[in-house]
């Protein structure tokens, strides 16, 4: 079907930061994850695929949630998913220089639970996003999933940019 009218600047706002968010967090992991797994492919492969399955994992649990006044907990998801990829990216080089020497097994195991956390919490925006829109304005929904994969495309390249800017 047919989009209806497009949703307010704000929930417009709202999608297009957690597309750019998102994969601005992923490309400072797969970053920090090249060097401690030994080569680029690696840390392609694990970083997508914990992040997939445990964004996966924080999607399935938002579907759960719900404020006791009934209201969806979207700030505090919003806020939970900063702090938890805030933290990983903080806490990476650290939990990295104790394990860098071990085997590519056990280096890979660690590399997956780091993600663990700060994928699961930054699975959890984007449908509660979904549900909160769907329930006011059904309509909208395709043009917040349109402004979420654009703005993903616009941050991937935005992210590799900056990260080539930054050293």
């Amino acid at each position: 079907g047919r989009a209806g009218a497009a949703p307010s600047t704000g929930v417009l706002a709202y999608f297009a930061a957690l597309g750019v968010g998102y994969i601005m967090i992923e490309v400072v992991l797969l970053q920090r994850f090249q060097l401690y797994l030994g080569h680029p492919t690696w840390s392609l492969v694990v970083t997508l695929f914990a992040l997939l399955v445990f964004s996966g994992v924080g999607s399935a649990l938002a579907q759960r949630l719900t404020g006791r006044d009934g209201r969806l907990p979207l700030g505090g998801a919003v806020a939970g998913a900063l702090a938890a990829s805030a933290v990983s990216v903080l806490a990476v080089p650290a939990v990295m220089d104790l394990v860098v020497g071990s085997a590519l097994g056990v280096r890979i195991a660690t590399a997956i639970a780091l993600l663990a956390v700060p994928g699961m919490a930054m699975g959890m925006p984007f449908p509660l996003g979904l549900r909160m829109v769907g329930g006011s304005a059904p309509d909208a929904l395709p043009w917040v999933w349109a402004i979420n994969a654009a703005a993903s495309v616009v941050g991937s390249v935005g992210a590799f940019a900056a990260a080539m800017a930054g050293g």
